[in-house]
C-alpha cells in the first residue's frame, strides 16, 4: 500500500503556470491557482483515489480510478486526465491538451513538509541545466541550420567509428567504450562551455530558446511513448497482428546482420538517426514523400 494517503499542505509550485497555460486555464485563474497553497486531502480505497483540495475561496474534490482516463475540471475547460503512483511518494497526472494531440503531466512530490507541484518541461529544464550552453549550439548544428552541419554530423559519426575500427574492438568492447565516451562527455562539456561562455551571459532569448528545445524533446519522448503504448497493446487486441510484426521484423534484422557486418549496420544507423532530423526540419522528408505520391505508374504500350 502506497504512503500517499494522508493530509498535506501544498507548499511549492514548480512553474506550475506553464502546465494550466498549456491546458487553457484563463491568465487570472491559472495566476491564482499558481499562488494558492490549498490543503490536500488524499485517501485510497482499492484502486480508487479520492483528492480533495481545501482553500481559503473553495474546496474542490475529485475521485478517480488510478490508471483510467477521467474528466479533470478547470476553470473554463475539462481535461481529459489519467493518473498513476509511481514508488511510494509521487503521483503523476498526464493530461491532453485540449484541440491538439499531445498530452502534459505533472508531477506531486510528497514530503514531510508538504506536496510539491511539478511541470514536465520545466523537470527537463532542470535536467539539462548543467548543458544548456551547449545544447543551442547543439540544436542548430542538428536541425542544419548552416549548410555545413550535415558535413560536420557525418564526419563526427564517420570518425568516431574509424577510432573503433582502429582499436578493433568487438561488440561488448565497442559498447563499453561508448559509454565511457559518453560519461566524459556529459562530464566535461558542460565544464569547457562555461568557462568559454560566460553563464552570466545568458539572456532571456537565450532562456525561451532553451524551453523550447526542451518542449521539442517532451514531444518527442512523449511520441516514443505514445508509439510503444500502442505497439504493445496489438498484444491484446491484435495477437496475430503483434507476432506477425514483431517476427517479421527481427526476421529481416537477423537477415539484414547476416550480410551486412555488424559495425558498418550500426554505422548506417547512426548515420540515419543523426541527419533525420535535419532532414525534417528542412522538410526534405516530405518533399521526398510528395515526389513519389505524384509519380505516376509508366504504363507499357
Amino acid at each position: 500500500m502506497p504512503s500517499i494517503p494522508g493530509k498535506y499542505q501544498h507548499f511549492k509550485n514548480e512553474d506550475i503556470d506553464d502546465y494550466f497555460s498549456a491546458v487553457g486555464v484563463p491568465y487570472l485563474a491559472r495566476k491564482m491557482m499558481s499562488m494558492s497553497s490549498p490543503l490536500m486531502e488524499i485517501s485510497l480505497d482499492g484502486d480508487k483515489m479520492t483528492i480533495k483540495s481545501t482553500s481559503m475561496m473553495r474546496t474542490i474534490e475529485s475521485t478517480f480510478t488510478l490508471g483510467e482516463e477521467y474528466d479533470e475540471k478547470m476553470p473554463d475547460t475539462t481535461l481529459k486526465s489519467k493518473t498513476v503512483i509511481i514508488g511510494d511518494d509521487e503521483l503523476l497526472t498526464e493530461s491532453l491538451i485540449p484541440d491538439s494531440e499531445y498530452k502534459t503531466k505533472r508531477h506531486y512530490k510528497f514530503t514531510d513538509e508538504g506536496v510539491v507541484v511539478e511541470h514536465d518541461i520545466k523537470k527537463l529544464k532542470r535536467f539539462f541545466e548543467s548543458w544548456r550552453m551547449a545544447i543551442l549550439p547543439m540544436k542548430s548544428v542538428i536541425l542544419w541550420e548552416q549548410p555545413w552541419h550535415p558535413a560536420a554530423l557525418l564526419a563526427g559519426v564517420s570518425f568516431y567509428h574509424l577510432l573503433l575500427w582502429l582499436m578493433d574492438l568487438d561488440f561488448l568492447a565497442a559498447l563499453a567504450f561508448t559509454g565511457m565516451t559518453l560519461n566524459m562527455v556529459d562530464f566535461l562539456l558542460p565544464v569547457v562551455c562555461n568557462s568559454i561562455y560566460n553563464p552570466k551571459s545568458w539572456t532571456n532569448e537565450q532562456d525561451k530558446e532553451f524551453e523550447k528545445t526542451c518542449e521539442s524533446i517532451a514531444v518527442l519522448k512523449q511520441k516514443i511513448v505514445q508509439f510503444g503504448k500502442r505497439y504493445m497493446a496489438l498484444r491484446t487486441n491484435s495477437p496475430v497482428m503483434y507476432y506477425v510484426v514483431t517476427i517479421g521484423t527481427l526476421t529481416i534484422f537477423t537477415w539484414i546482420s547476416i550480410w551486412i557486418n555488424n559495425m558498418m549496420l550500426i554505422f548506417l544507423v547512426e548515420v540515419v538517426l543523426v541527419l533525420l532530423p535535419g532532414i525534417q526540419h528542412r522538410g526534405l522528408l516530405n518533399m521526398g514523400l510528395s515526389l513519389i505520391n505524384k509519380c505516376k505508374p509508366i504504363k507499357a504500350d
